[in-house]
């Protein structure tokens, strides 16, 4: 819900072998997350950002590669509720992106 504060971790494995982050459209503030959970291979960091308004927004990384993250489905959604408004109660909530493959020839 708007002005909920989200805490979320990042966790940079070692395979990975480059610096990571993440960021999320629905927080506001210079990278939108990214620049809290930057780290190295192996680093662990957790932000915590407040919602300032509703909506869905896009998750994803914010490092130099991140169309090749993108494109290799390295991101996500996130759904705010207005503040002051409950929604009707129901068994399951879906929501669906829609994206692309992208290959090289």
């Amino acid at each position: 819900k708007v002005g909920d504060v989200v805490e979320f971790s990042v966790t940079n494995k070692e395979t990975t072998g480059n610096p990571d982050n993440a960021l999320c459209h629905a927080f506001t503030g210079p990278g939108a997350g990214a620049g809290v959970t930057s780290g190295e291979v192996s680093e662990t960091n957790t932000a915590h950002c407040k919602l300032p308004y509703p909506g869905v927004s896009l998750n994803r990384c914010a490092v130099e590669a991140d169309p090749v993250h993108i494109a290799n489905g390295m991101y996500g959604v996130m759904y705010v509720q207005p503040d002051g408004e409950d929604l009707h109660a129901v068994d399951k909530e879906y929501y669906v992106m829609q994206s692309e493959f992208y290959h090289e020839p």
